[in-house]
This record gives C-alpha cells, structure tokens and sequence, in this order.
C-alpha cells in the first residue's frame, strides 16, 4: 500500500514537472507587457526636452488676492475707504440668483468693475438691502433706491 501511494505521488511530481499536455502551462501565465515603440523625429525630442527641462513662468499678480473686491463697512480696517458713488446712476444691475442666500451682479460703470453681492453687504456706499428676480434695493444715508434688470437690446 505505501508503494502505491509513493509510486502515485512520484508520478504525480513527474507530471507536474514536465509540460504535458504541450503548452498547457503557456495558456494560463500573462503576458508580459511589450513596451510601445514610436519613431520620434529630431524636433519632438527637443521640444520634449526644452518643456522639461525649462524653468516655470514667474506669475505676476496685479492685485492682492487676499484682499476682498467689495468692502463691508464691518471690515474696514484703518485707511481703507470703499470708492465713492456718488450718484445711483452710475451703478447697472447686470443680474441677480435668487436662492436661500440670493447674490447680485453689479457693475460699477464709472470703474468699470462688476461686484458680486449678497443682502446686507456694502458695494461703494450704498448696503444691499434686498435681492429678488426684478432687481435690488439699496439704502445709502436712510434714502433707499432700486436697481432694476435693464431690458434686453433688440
């Protein structure tokens, strides 16, 4: 009986370790990835070379990105004043979002500037009073004005 469990087993090692039947073993291993070859010419490889071996653009802010476009009366630190407008005119609602917290889009056309505000915020010297689809109220020094949403040009 112990002849016949090691003859099975020594056939068993024999078998494993010859490819029978041929190629079986080929079917269940991966391939080995093949790198892929291209024909580059002579300006590819210095254009590669120049992009990676070339220093960064330096970047130029013109403003300080920290400090905010409109100005609460809240923030003001010392020396600091918004622009003043003097006249209602001179500001243009662009458009408004209306949601939970409604924004509005103004533009400043003496500055040439587009703010974005929200109700309670200051933009020069007028505080945003309300928002809706229509338009804005503003109140500059107790005296409330509206700005409404110029028709469209035809």
């Amino acid at each position: 009986m112990k002849k016949n469990i090691l003859l099975f087993i020594a056939v068993l090692a024999i078998l494993g370790a010859c490819d029978f039947p041929p190629n079986l073993s080929k079917k269940f291993q991966k391939p080995l990835p093949q790198p892929a070859l291209m024909v580059v010419s002579e300006e590819q490889v210095q254009l590669a070379q120049s992009v990676m071996w070339s220093k960064p653009p330096k970047v130029v802010f013109k403003r300080d990105v920290f400090r905010p476009l409109v100005v609460s009366r809240s923030t003001l630190t010392q020396g600091e004043q918004p622009a003043v407008v003097s006249d209602i005119s001179m500001l243009e609602l662009s458009g408004t979002l209306v949601s939970e917290h409604p924004i509005a889009f103004i533009r400043n056309k003496v500055e040439k500037k587009n703010y974005v505000v929200r109700e309670q915020e200051y933009i020069n010297a007028f505080k945003v009073l309300e928002i809706n689809q229509k338009g804005v109220r503003l109140n500059k020094d107790g005296q409330d004005f509206y700005l409404k949403i110029p028709e469209a040009k035809k």
